[in-house]
């Protein structure tokens, strides 16, 4: 019954997928244009919603699985964010339709074929890859497993606590003066894997893992709150609910977790906003203020006395928080370059991220790409911005782009799928941040460029793949007979 109900959205996706395109090169009224771009986005987002409810339903392992969050990813930004052009405020209408982000209603349109068609690759490739099994295949649990999950949890947050806390935040809130290899910092995220696994274990084991999981997450919480990055902070609320989920399995929780944490992103996004504006102020860079520095603004946007949060930012205000849900605009902005016959490159050089910084000191920073398209287009600087893989593919070559890359990211996210069902069912926790690598690819590096979001972290993934295994062949060498 499941592969039957997976063949059908499949179906009816790529069905969706040509007759969206075939609609863009018709001409509409206002009415019917406002009428298709309500009905794609909804059903978009219904369509991926179930099909990650159902998934996870069936098998709650797959939440953490790659595949599951890319419908995740669909639904709520290519889905629930253009809604935005539809149901926004009044005023968030006269700021999103207007200005250097602006987009007509048949352009609009044309991003919802573009995510359809790109989904439909990618699904193509999950269904190559052997995502779209009924049943995935047990593994039984090692006989070690019992105890590697309390230290595999104590490993990750004890080394994700020298990074993040010895290194990074030193180093973001001004304090060291020390350029840190991309590597270390994709390593960040130990810290919140090792909370999750201290979430998984106070509700399995409950007693003293209840009390450590208590004294470390808030304060942990309190450092990201002062990072005023709202994609950490999520990561850093969700990842404890996955662990509490992998733990107990209750579908509603995670379901309410997820919705309360989406709302507080959305909600925090002013003040976020607001604060960057304050740290550009003091220090000239968008993340350069001090601790102390950073607590003063936070304790300034509670109190609502830092700039733009009190009396002189009342009256209506765009939702800001739900257009940044939206990839519409730079999508569309990809798409009228190329159709425009200015199409760019920026896949080509997806090979050097594989060459390490140490031995080539001039490599590019490839997070430039986003700086230089949101200043090509504004101006302005200080903000990355992304503008989803599918676009991205599209500005470079066009349809068979779409659909090439897209089926290729099927395929990895299929694999990985496979690979992080193992590493769970197995309670193989020493490879978590691989899996969680390939989560977030799908769940936010599908919003940036193939270079950045797909291509970039690989050698990340592969090398902390090999690193596991060399230290695991060395132990069973060094083992007794």
């Amino acid at each position: 019954m499941q592969q039957t109900g997976i063949v059908f959205f499949l179906l009816a996706l790529c069905a969706a997928a040509c007759v969206s395109n075939a609609l863009t090169t018709l001409h509409f009224s206002e009415g019917a244009y406002r009428l298709l771009n309500t009905v794609l986005p909804l059903a978009i987002t219904l369509g991926f919603g179930l099909m990650a409810i159902a998934r996870v339903a069936a098998a709650p392992v797959l939440i953490w699985t790659p595949a599951v969050m890319f419908f995740v990813n669909m639904a709520v930004f290519a889905g629930v964010g253009p809604l935005v052009y539809v149901f926004g405020s009044e005023v968030t209408q006269a700021k999103i339709w207007s200005g250097a982000w602006a987009l007509s209603p048949k352009e609009l349109l044309a991003t919802h074929a573009l995510t359809l068609t790109g989904a439909s690759a990618v699904m193509v490739g999950l269904w190559a890859g052997g995502f779209g099994a009924a049943k995935q295949p047990a593994r039984a649990p090692r006989a070690w497993s019992a105890h590697s999950v309390p230290a595999a949890a104590l490993v990750l947050f004890g080394i994700g606590a020298i990074v993040r806390y010895g290194l990074l935040a030193p180093a973001s809130f001004g304090g060291l003066e020390l350029q840190i290899p991309g590597f270390v910092r994709n390593l960040r995220f130990l810290l919140d894997l090792g909370l999750a696994l201290f979430a998984y274990l106070a509700v399995r084991r409950r007693g003293s893992w209840i009390l450590l999981f208590w004294a470390c997450f808030p304060p942990h919480l309190f450092f990201q709150l002062l990072e005023f990055k709202k994609s950490a902070l999520a990561i850093a609320l969700m990842l404890p609910v996955l662990g509490a989920f992998l733990a107990n399995g209750k579908l509603r929780g995670l379901i309410a977790g997820g919705l309360l944490i989406g709302a507080l992103v959305v909600a925090l996004h002013p003040l976020v906003k607001q604060a960057r504006a304050e740290m550009i102020a003091l220090s000239g860079e968008t993340f350069g203020a001090s601790y102390t520095e950073r607590v003063d603004i936070l304790k300034a946007l509670a109190a609502g006395t830092l700039a733009g949060t009190g009396p002189q930012a009342a009256g209506p205000q765009p939702q800001v928080g739900w257009i940044r849900l939206a990839y519409s605009a730079p999508q569309a902005i990809a798409m009228r370059s190329y159709d425009q016959g200015l199409a760019r490159d920026t896949v080509s050089t997806a090979w050097q991220v594989i060459v390490p910084r140490a031995l080539w000191p001039e490599k590019p920073d490839f997070t430039s790409l986003s700086a230089e398209f949101y200043t090509a287009i504004t101006g302005g600087s200080g903000t990355l911005t992304g503008a989803t893989v599918f676009a991205d593919s599209y500005w470079n070559f066009g349809w068979p782009g779409v659909l090439a890359i897209g089926f290729v990211a099927g395929l990895f996210f299929a694999a990985m799928s496979r690979f992080a069902v193992a590493v769970v069912q197995a309670r193989d926790f020493v490879l978590l941040p691989a899996v969680f690598l390939a989560m977030d690819m799908a769940l936010r590096g599908m919003n940036g460029w193939v270079l950045t979001g797909l291509a970039g972290p690989l050698p990340v993934l592969l090398a902390y793949l090999l690193l596991v295994k060399a230290l695991r062949g060395l132990g069973r060498a060094e083992a007794p007979a």
